[in-house]
C-alpha cells in the first residue's frame, strides 16, 4: 500500500480524465489516470488506490460495471461517479431503486410496495407549511391516484387503513405516472435546476451584502412567480431574508438530489427541533420506530463519523473523530 493516498481516475474522455487529475492533484494526492477500466484493471496501482474515480458511462466496461468487477474480487475501494448524461437508474438487480421503483401514481394494490406501508409518508409539519396556492404542492404530494380502478383522495387525518393508504400524502416527485409496475419508471434524474441557481444567488447576495438586495429578491421572486405565489415580503432584514430563502429551498427541492441532508446540516438547530417535533405525532402503540417517538435527537448526528478506512489511510486524521463517535 502506496504511504500516501492513491487516486485512480478513469474516464475515456482525454480532456475529462487530464482535468481531473490536474484538480486531484493540486489538492496534494498521488494521481493515476486511465483511459479504460480495463487498463486500470490491469495496472500495477489496482492494489495501491485508496479511491476511484470513475465514468459511469464507457465503452466496454462502464464505471459502474467497474466497481461491481473489483467488488466481486474482494476490493472495497471507495468510488466516485461522474458523468454527463441523465442519470439512469443505476442499482444492484434485486435491490430496489428511487421512489418510482415502490409507487406507481397509476398501479393498482401489487405496485403501492412502499406507500402501503409508509415508508414515504411526508412529515405532516411540513405538508402543512405549503400555501394551498403554491403550484408545488401539488407537484411535490400525490393528492389522489387510482387505486384499482377508483380514484382515492388523500384527506387530512387518514387513518394508515384508509384507501388512500397512508396518514400523510406520499411524494409524488420521481414517479412516472405512466409506469405500470415497479422499476419501469422513466430514468432521468434531477442534479441540478434554474430554480436552484437562482436560490443560490439569492442567498448569496444576501450574505454578501449583509441583507437582500435588489437582485436577491429578484432571484427568489422569480421562484415564486412560476410556483403561482406572492412576491417574498420586502424590507426584510438580512435574518430573516435568510430564513425565508431557506424555506422557500425546501418548498422548491424537496427530495432532490442532497438538498435536504445538507441544508439540515447548515441548519442543524432548526433540523433537530422540527424533527423532533414531528416524532411527538408518532403513535407510540404503531410507530415502526417506537424508540425514536419523543426522544431528543444527540448532537452528534449533525456530522456523520469520519470512516475508519479514511483515518488509517490519512495520518493527518488520526486520533481524530467527530464529536460523539
Amino acid at each position: 500500500m502506496a504511504e500516501h493516498p492513491v487516486i485512480s481516475v478513469v474516464d475515456d474522455d482525454a480532456s475529462v480524465r487530464i482535468a481531473t487529475s490536474n484538480l486531484v492533484r493540486s489538492l496534494g494526492y498521488i494521481v493515476h489516470a486511465f483511459a479504460s477500466a480495463d487498463d486500470f484493471l490491469r495496472s500495477a496501482e489496482l492494489n495501491d488506490t485508496s479511491c476511484v474515480i470513475a465514468d459511469v458511462q464507457m465503452p466496454a466496461m462502464s464505471g459502474v460495471e467497474l466497481q461491481a468487477r473489483l467488488l466481486a474480487q474482494g476490493y472495497r475501494v471507495p468510488f466516485i461517479f461522474i458523468t454527463a448524461f441523465p442519470i439512469e437508474n443505476i442499482r444492484a438487480p434485486g435491490l430496489g431503486g428511487r421512489i418510482g421503483s415502490h409507487v406507481a401514481a397509476n398501479a393498482t394494490a401489487p405496485f403501492l410496495g412502499a406507500s402501503t406501508n409508509g415508508s414515504f409518508e411526508a412529515e405532516s409539519i411540513w405538508f402543512a407549511s405549503f400555501r394551498a396556492d403554491d403550484k408545488r404542492r401539488d407537484g411535490t404530494f400525490v393528492l389522489s391516484w387510482n387505486r384499482n380502478g377508483t380514484i382515492v383522495n388523500y384527506v387530512q387525518n387518514n387513518a394508515a387503513t384508509s384507501p388512500y393508504a397512508s396518514e400523510t400524502p406520499f411524494p409524488r416527485k420521481f414517479l412516472d405516472p405512466l409506469m405500470t409496475g415497479t422499476g419501469a419508471e422513466e430514468p432521468n434524474y434531477i442534479v441540478l435546476r434554474y430554480a436552484e441557481v437562482l436560490l443560490m444567488i439569492a442567498e448569496a447576495a444576501n450574505e454578501v451584502s449583509n441583507g437582500p438586495t435588489a437582485e436577491a429578491y429578484t432571484a427568489v421572486n422569480a421562484v415564486r412567480a412560476r410556483a403561482g405565489i406572492p412576491a417574498m415580503t420586502p424590507g426584510l432584514n438580512h435574518d430573516l431574508f435568510r430564513d425565508s430563502v431557506f424555506n422557500e429551498r425546501r418548498w422548491e427541492l424537496s427530495l432532490e438530489g442532497p438538498n435536504g441532508y445538507f441544508d439540515s446540516q447548515r441548519n442543524w438547530t432548526w433540523a433537530k427541533g422540527r424533527i423532533e417535533q414531528s416524532m411527538k405525532f408518532a403513535r407510540s402503540n404503531s410507530s415502526k420506530f417506537p424508540k425514536a417517538n419523543n426522544t431528543p435527537i444527540n448532537d452528534k448526528y449533525k456530522l456523520m463519523p469520519i470512516p475508519q478506512r479514511a483515518l488509517d489511510l490519512n495520518p493527518a486524521l488520526r486520533g481524530h473523530q467527530n464529536p460523539g463517535w
